[in-house]
């Protein structure tokens, strides 16, 4: 049977997506760029053609995963129809289901290296939604509702703290720990806003998310 030919992008994509399967079935250490190319159905000189390393495989996966975390909540960052603490809300809403759903292939890794890339993965996520929590904050600025004199940094403070603290690989803790680590998030992001205690609620995971 004659060998499919596929645009390089799409052909691209398809080892980042065969690569993310076997991650999360074997994990990361398991998973051979032999496991990859059999799996995907295709030469090793081709894989190569698009990857160095399996390593770089997951880096890209990595970034994929992050610039859709953006894309999903591009829509509520640019709605006019929103308030900036409504935006807060329906977007962490919205992102602490989106990492805990597509995440989870981090969970299935396994070892010291992966463990790196794991640290990767969340430092990618944080800074680069970093500055579209950013735009909230300073449209909530125009609204005269927040004061901060700098939002891009006071993001990726809020965004990294949420992010490790709360990952279940690298700092696993009982319920109630879990949960004062949360309240402690909203408290430090509501003082860095200068906005009253109880202004925000999206760290707490006691509704679904919003439908958008």
């Amino acid at each position: 049977m004659a060998r499919v030919s596929r645009a390089p992008e799409e052909r691209r994509m398809e080892f980042i997506a065969t690569a993310a399967a076997l991650f999360r079935e074997k994990g990361f250490e398991k998973t051979s760029v032999e496991d990859i190319v059999k799996a995907a159905g295709v030469a090793k000189g081709t894989f190569y053609y698009y990857f160095a390393s399996k390593e770089q495989v997951l880096e890209a996966l990595i970034e994929n995963l992050s610039k859709q975390s953006v894309e999903l909540i591009g829509p509520i960052i640019v709605d006019e129809d929103l308030s900036a603490i409504e935006k807060f809300n329906r977007a962490l809403t919205k992102l602490r289901n989106y990492i805990e759903e597509n995440g989870k292939f981090v969970d299935a890794l396994h070892g010291l290296s992966d463990e790196i890339y794991h640290y990767k993965s969340l430092a990618a996520f944080s800074m680069d939604l970093a500055p579209e929590m950013a735009r909230i904050i300073e449209q909530g600025i125009h609204e005269g509702i927040f004061q901060c004199a700098d939002p891009l940094e006071l993001s990726e403070t809020i965004l990294l703290a949420s992010n490790f603290l709360l990952d279940e690989v690298l700092f696993p803790a009982p319920p109630e720990r879990k949960l004062t680590r949360l309240l402690v998030i909203q408290k430090l992001l509501e003082s860095g806003l200068h906005v009253p205690p109880g202004t925000f609620d999206f760290f707490i995971p006691k509704r679904d998310c919003y439908e958008y």
